[in-house]
């Protein structure tokens, strides 16, 4: 009986890290396809390449910057989302769950027919992930994180008569 387990258990393991080598594999052929990395041959580095061409124009590296921070802000609101819905909502299947983060976020009207039967906590996710992938997630964090915006004038001054 040990021995069956521990054969299972090497076989799984075995099988587990073949996914994960194929699906490395498989975001680094992406990644080359989407030319985001550079493999020179003979060389075991990775390059990440400064500028970037699309229909013959250059895009400027602030603007790639602000697409990737867009890329990882609307993930991790998704996936914050999401852990905070599973626990709510345990008596209702993931992939519907995911789904409707998702669609929440992305503003399509897309529904499984689960929100009614989500507690008002989840729910309450659920719209505060609407309004934020309807105002945008750069928007959204810029709004929360600056009180006052430095003005670059002064208005006159005035000296009114007081008394």
């Amino acid at each position: 009986m040990g021995q069956q387990v521990a054969d299972d258990f090497v076989r799984n393991a075995h099988a587990a890290a073949r996914r994960f080598a194929a699906q490395v594999n498989g975001a680094f052929f992406v990644a080359e396809r989407l030319d985001l990395i550079d493999q020179s041959p003979g060389e075991a580095r990775l390059e990440v390449l400064a500028q970037r061409q699309l229909r013959g124009r250059r895009i400027a590296t602030q603007v790639q910057r602000q697409a990737l921070s867009i890329l990882v802000i609307s993930g991790a609101a998704v996936s914050l989302g999401l852990l905070v819905i599973i626990p709510l909502a345990d008596h209702l299947p993931l992939d519907k769950l995911m789904f409707e983060v998702v669609s929440a976020f992305a503003t399509v009207g897309l529904s499984t027919g689960i929100t009614a039967d989500l507690p008002p906590a989840a729910q309450g996710v659920i719209i505060a992930l609407m309004y934020a992938g309807r105002v945008g997630v750069v928007t959204l964090a810029l709004a929360l994180a600056i009180n006052q915006v430095p003005r670059a004038y002064r208005y006159p001054e005035e000296k009114p008569i007081v008394g």
